[in-house]
């Protein structure tokens, strides 16, 4: 009868200590998770049950803060890892994080306020040359101006912060200038008549 009180204080001594002892478990808080090229994305341990913890950056560097700052200067996805440690460095748990740095992009949409044929609409790199995008204005707006994305109107999405030439033509008209792409904006081209 001893040896089985004995035997169950024992377990549940052991039951007490197991049920304390906590685990690590690593999580990332990430600022922005679409970032674009040059945009610094701050990442923080929001880790549990943990006493320090390794960064790992993707050019196998290092760092052992709590907040880390990651920028990109060119497109692609970084994969950054965190290992978070108990006091004694027991026990670990390793996360990661993938941040997809893309071209920041604008929006331009051609419209115009007279009824007329179908206007093609050719957008070339600024050499003049080179097509990027084409597309059909099919609708007019003779009193509002309309909003970007509108059916009928042509709202081609481009690399910003640089420039395009653009050649717009009917049976009875032909357009053509330069226009800049302004990072995550919408602006609008009205093709008079």
């Amino acid at each position: 009868m001893i040896k089985n009180k004995y035997l169950i204080t024992f377990l549940c001594l052991i039951f007490i200590v197991q049920a304390c002892k906590k685990e690590p478990n690593a999580g990332i808080c990430v600022s922005n998770n679409s970032p674009f090229i040059l945009d610094t994305v701050e990442l923080t341990s929001c880790s549990k049950n943990t006493y320090n913890h390794i960064w790992i950056l993707p050019d196998g560097s290092t760092s052992a803060s709590q907040t880390l700052k990651f920028t990109s200067a060119k497109e692609g996805s970084f994969n950054i890892k965190l290992i978070a440690y108990t006091k004694n460095k027991k026990y670990s748990n390793t996360t990661s994080v993938n941040l997809n740095f893309s071209e920041p992009t604008g929006s331009k949409m051609f419209w115009t306020n007279k009824a007329s044929d179908p206007i093609s609409v050719i957008i070339y790199e600024i050499d003049g040359i080179t097509v990027v995008a084409n597309g059909t204005i099919t609708s007019f707006f003779p009193t509002d101006k309309p909003e970007c994305n509108t059916a009928g109107c042509y709202t081609v999405t481009l690399k910003s912060e640089k420039y395009y030439h653009y050649y717009a033509s009917n049976s009875s008209y032909h357009w053509s200038n330069n226009f800049y792409i302004e990072r995550n904006l919408c602006n609008k081209l009205e093709l008079l008549q």
